[in-house]
């Protein structure tokens, strides 16, 4: 409906994850949702494309703030964690241990 009332370039993701914790389900749910075609048939409605999607998660803020998407950023230098994971790629991936220390209740 806000698509339909302000155009695609007028609408911005948010959530109130502050108080329900991560949005990530919310997210997938939309990259999956498609517009029935009842809905488009019977109101007027757009389909939600994979453009229109990208426009809604980022692309339409950037526009706000001046952020270009297509930027090249500077890399983060590599820090202890990367050096220690190509360590550990350089010895042939290693089966990981999923072993859990500490204290279980039985």
């Amino acid at each position: 409906m806000m698509i339909q009332a302000f155009g695609d370039d007028h609408v911005l993701w948010a959530t109130d994850s502050i108080w329900w914790g991560s949005p990530q389900w919310q997210i997938e749910a939309l990259r999956r949702l498609e517009m029935p075609p009842v809905p488009m048939e019977r109101f007027g409605y757009a389909p939600l494309t994979s453009q229109v999607k990208a426009k809604i998660f980022g692309r339409n803020a950037a526009r706000l703030y001046g952020i270009d998407p297509q930027a090249r950023r500077n890399p983060v230098p590599a820090d202890y964690v990367d050096r220690l994971r190509k360590q550990y790629k350089e010895a042939g991936n290693p089966t990981p241990s999923n072993t859990q220390y500490g204290w279980v209740r039985a």
